[in-house]
Order: structure tokens, then C-alpha cells, then sequence
């Protein structure tokens, strides 16, 4: 597979992980029954449990199963990317793959990340966003012609 496709899958695999566990963490959290109900009480006197709980402890099952799959895959491929990444000899280019595709920023927080510190940034921004653009689009047609 080439190397944009295995980034680009590699980026939508982390934003998918993101989101199961945002899901699981907003499940986690809805699961606080009011303080007067005592669980385990409650199930073990064979008493009724909210309509809702089963299908929630079964949904959280399901994203912790399935987050087990994704952060297999993700670990597979993630140093293998990193390695074809680090191969860059331009720091800046390979800053931007990072950023873009290992830690999912776009390109206003890479300009700020790569050149904030410039005291021109606040007033050229747009011009360091074209330049993360131009920057990502040698990184990536240097590691085509590498691979």
C-alpha cells in the first residue's frame, strides 16, 4: 500500500479509537445511578435494575472488544510510519507529518506548533498555513519516491 494510504488509514484508525473511547467514557459516566439505589443489593435480592443498565454494560463490552482490535492494529503499523517519517532529512517536513498524522492536529495548530514562536506569525499566519501545506506536500512526494 503506499505510503499517503497507509498514513491516511493510520490517521482515521486513531480518530476512530478517539471516538469509541469518548463514547465509552460518556457511557461510563451516564452508568451513576441515583446515590439511593444500591447496586449490588439490588441485583443480588434479584430486584430490578434501570430498564437501561444491561444494554449499556453490554454496549461498553462491545467498544472495550473492539478498541482491543484497533489498538492492535494501530500498534502494528505505528512504528513502521514512524521509521518512513523519521527517514525525512527536512526536521520541519517531518514535524508536520507528525503532527498531522500521529498526533491529528490540522494545519493552524502545525503552522503554530512549527512557527509560533516567529514574531511575524500573528500577522503572516495564512502564509506559514500554506507553507505547512507546501511542506506536507514534499514530505509526502519524498517518501513515494523512497518507497
Amino acid at each position: 500500500m503506499a505510503i499517503r494510504k497507509r498514513l491516511e488509514t493510520h490517521k482515521s484508525l486513531l480518530y476512530k479509537i478517539l471516538f469509541l473511547e469518548q463514547r465509552l467514557d460518556n457511557l461510563a459516566e451516564s452508568l451513576v445511578l441515583p446515590a439511593t439505589t444500591n447496586l449490588a443489593q439490588t441485583l443480588v435480592q434479584g430486584g430490578e435494575t434501570p430498564d437501561h443498565l444491561p444494554l449499556k454494560l453490554h454496549q461498553i463490552e462491545v467498544i472495550r472488544a473492539e478498541l482491543e482490535g484497533l489498538y492492535i492494529l494501530r500498534d502494528q503499523e505505528y512504528d513502521n510510519l514512524w521509521q518512513a517519517v523519521d527517514s525525512l532529512s527536512n526536521t520541519d517536513e517531518m514535524q508536520v507529518l507528525y503532527s498531522c498524522y500521529f498526533w491529528l492536529l490540522d494545519n493552524e495548530a502545525i503552522a503554530k506548533e512549527i512557527f509560533g514562536d516567529r514574531e511575524d506569525f500573528q500577522e503572516r499566519r495564512k502564509s506559514y498555513r500554506n507553507r505547512v501545506s507546501k511542506l506536507h506536500s514534499s514530505a509526502m512526494s519524498k517518501l513515494a519516491n523512497m518507497n
